[in-house]
C-alpha cells in the first residue's frame, strides 16, 4: 500500500493544472511554474511566440524529483476567431518534437519529459482538429 508521501509525489512527474497564464499582446517566456502547472489561455491579436524556460531552469525547479523519464503537462489554448497563432518555442537544452504551431480555435497538449540531466523534450499530442468552445 502506498503512504501518503508517495501519493504526493508521484514518480511520473505533476500532471495538475494550477495556473492559467493570459498571452495574447506579445511575446511571451514562461517561468517554470507557468510551464509545469499551467494553462496558456489566450486569443491572440497577431502571431503570437512562447517561449519555454530553458533546461537548467525545469530541471532545477524539479528539484529533486528531477530524473530520468518525469513527466508534465502543458496546454495551450487559442481562442482567436482568425488565422493568429501561437507558437511554443524552446528554451536552450529543451527540444520540441511534433507541431509546435497552435492555431486559431485550437488547443495543444505538449508532454514534457526529462531525456538527461540536462536535457527536457516536449512532445506535441495529436489532436482531432476539432474547435474549442
Amino acid at each position: 500500500m502506498a503512504s501518503i508521501f508517495e501519493l504526493q509525489n508521484p514518480p511520473f512527474g505533476q500532471l495538475t493544472k494550477t495556473k492559467v497564464v493570459k498571452t495574447e499582446n506579445g511575446a511571451h517566456t514562461l517561468t517554470t511554474a507557468e510551464l509545469i502547472e499551467g494553462i496558456v489561455d489566450g486569443t491572440p491579436t497577431g502571431n503570437r511566440t512562447i517561449t519555454t524556460p530553458t533546461a537548467a531552469e525545469i530541471l532545477t525547479a524539479l528539484g529533486i524529483q528531477n530524473k530520468v523519464g518525469q513527466t508534465f503537462e502543458l496546454t495551450i489554448v487559442n481562442k482567436a476567431a482568425s488565422t493568429h497563432k501561437f507558437t511554443l518555442t524552446a528554451g536552450s537544452g529543451v527540444t520540441i518534437v511534433g507541431e509546435p504551431d497552435v492555431t486559431a480555435d485550437t488547443s495543444g497538449t505538449f508532454i514534457f519529459r526529462v531525456t538527461s540531466s540536462t536535457a527536457v523534450s516536449a512532445f506535441r499530442i495529436k489532436t482531432n482538429g476539432n474547435s474549442i468552445s
